[in-house]
């Protein structure tokens, strides 16, 4: 019997994200009018899709609350990936004074205890927040665990060292360190992105820690075209320096920032900055009002969602890679920058950071000091040079098959340790 990796992603599909794009190829309506789907690039997909690859002694699941879903969706991909949409709700608890909002859902936790009856199974989880990790690392299951972190770890204990005036939030971080800490017991592995990650987590665990990144294709991420043929097929400016950022739009991006520290100079330099991803309809909005001014005089371009063999000519097109991160555990899409063999502009934190730090490559600036990013980038305008990651190196790191192995060895070790030990935990 081969063993089956149960990959549990904890929070519903971004529906909000894909405001003005058509559904996906894989969807279902549902009676109420309203239809669920998958688009099949989400990171446990995409680990799924490159362990299978790699090997055929498991079978991969990837599993997922959905508040629009009135039952179980299950597609199976052409790789052997299955994939299913679970029926889940909203619940509200109290942290300090304040309400928050998480997803449960009692159709996936039955399912799994279902699943785990006379079937070898692991799971893979990803994150602790309250919920659907957190509830199911509470279920009374006797299989191998591993809990993988891909953004930046915040834990309770972080903020009990901090200042609050508010006192109910201290006593909530108490209890969060305690309930945390208990769960925590029940994991074999505990994925993360970078060192930072590493002292946050090693106060909590006793399970092995491991650095395991998600990928990318470097045999795709490489310049397939000069710079100013890649800028004529995307009608950009040849004489002008393109800044290039590409992420979600929230807060955390700090695109806003970016822009705001651009205004500062629009009229003394000759750029672009170019944005792809997308947010919440309200947020983007709110990125286009405040870049207006930039938007007009045609040094600001927002360019939406882009599947990669359009994202690859934007990357081929720029002179510098932007990524301005409050919190951040890679980000994948500098690691793409790296691949292209861009220099690139970050804020000091996550994986990328680290190592531009470690090789003395890029320009890192804090997080929130935004005189030091105008500074910076004035002298990158005026023609400072930046050194860049070895691709090489990168390559060894950080392409999919490179780290597919690390993840097939990480579940064969969990499999073994399931084999010999009836009482795994």
């Amino acid at each position: 019997m081969r063993s089956k990796i149960i990959n549990i992603m904890p929070f519903p599909p971004a529906y909000e994200l894909f405001w003005n794009e058509p559904r996906p190829e894989i969807s279902w309506n549902t009676p109420n009018g309203t239809w669920v789907g998958v688009w099949g690039k989400d990171w446990s997909e995409l680990i799924g899709k490159e362990v299978l690859k790699s090997t055929n002694e498991f079978e991969y699941e990837v599993w997922q609350p959905d508040l629009r879903a009135d039952r179980i969706y299950t597609h199976t991909f052409t790789n052997g990936l299955v994939r299913k949409l679970f029926p889940a709700e909203l619940k509200k608890r109290i942290y300090g004074f304040k309400k928050n909002e998480y997803v449960v859902s009692r159709s996936l936790y039955s399912n799994l205890i279902t699943e785990n009856i006379g079937n070898k199974v692991m799971l893979h989880l990803n994150g602790i927040n309250p919920g659907i990790s957190r509830n199911v690392l509470s279920l009374t299951l006797n299989c191998p665990i591993v809990l993988q972190f891909f953004g930046k770890i915040i834990l309770p204990l972080d903020n009990l060292i901090k200042f609050k005036k508010n006192v109910l939030s201290k006593v909530s971080d108490v209890f969060e360190h305690i309930v945390i800490r208990k769960l925590l017991n029940e994991v074999a592995f505990v994925a993360y992105c970078n060192g930072e990650d590493r002292v946050s987590l090693e106060r909590y665990v006793n399970a092995r820690t491991i650095v395991l990144p998600v990928g990318i294709d470097f045999d795709f991420w490489r310049r397939k075209s000069e710079k100013n043929s890649a800028r004529k097929r995307l009608g950009l400016r040849n004489t002008s320096f393109i800044l290039l950022s590409s992420s979600r739009l929230n807060s955390l991006k700090q695109i806003d920032r970016m822009i705001d520290v651009l205004r500062h100079f629009s009229n003394d330099f000759d750029f672009q900055y170019i944005v792809t991803g997308h947010g919440n309809h309200e947020y983007e909005e709110y990125l286009a009002r405040l870049g207006e001014s930039l938007i007009k005089k045609g040094k600001l371009k927002f360019v939406g969602f882009l599947p990669e063999d359009k994202l690859v000519d934007y990357y081929s097109a720029a002179d510098l890679f932007v990524t301005t991160s409050l919190l951040e555990g890679g980000p994948i899409s500098a690691v793409k920058a790296i691949a292209m063999e861009m220099p690139i502009f970050s804020t000091m934190t996550g994986m990328v950071a680290e190592f531009l730090s470690k090789y003395k490559a890029g320009v890192l600036v804090p997080a929130t000091n935004y005189e030091v990013w105008e500074q910076s980038l004035k002298n990158i305008l005026t023609g400072s040079k930046i050194e860049t990651i070895d691709r090489e190196w990168a390559e060894s790191f950080f392409h999919w098959p490179n780290v597919a192995r690390k993840y097939v060895q990480m579940y064969e070790e969990l499999s073994a340790n399931s084999s010999n030990n009836k009482e795994w935990n």
